[in-house]
């Protein structure tokens, strides 16, 4: 992000979860000691998608001029089922202005 007057990170995500319990979200930290920049941004896991969905989410103002490292996380509740959970693809980031 260091020439970047703004971003936005767009992926596919496929939800396959069963639909209580898990939760994902998406992070923008600092690389050189680790400090969240902006807030943690939810993945909305109440859907159970058939394909690919695209989700965008706008960088943090906070990550302009930054270098910068992006986290995907998941929890699950721990029960025993065949739900795979979130599968993500297809990561982009685009220039824009915040």
């Amino acid at each position: 992000m260091t020439n970047l007057p703004g971003a936005q990170l767009t992926f596919q995500a496929w939800r396959d979860t069963d639909l209580f319990g898990e939760s994902a979200s998406v992070r923008f930290r600092k690389v050189d000691d680790n400090t969240l920049l902006g807030a943690e941004e939810a993945i909305d896991m109440s859907s159970f998608d058939q394909a690919y969905q695209e989700i965008s989410i706008p960088f943090p103002v906070e990550a302009a001029g930054e270098i910068l490292r992006i986290e995907f996380n998941f929890a699950s509740d721990g029960t025993n089922d065949d739900f795979s959970g979130l599968t993500i693809d297809d990561i982009r980031v685009d220039a824009m202005n915040p």
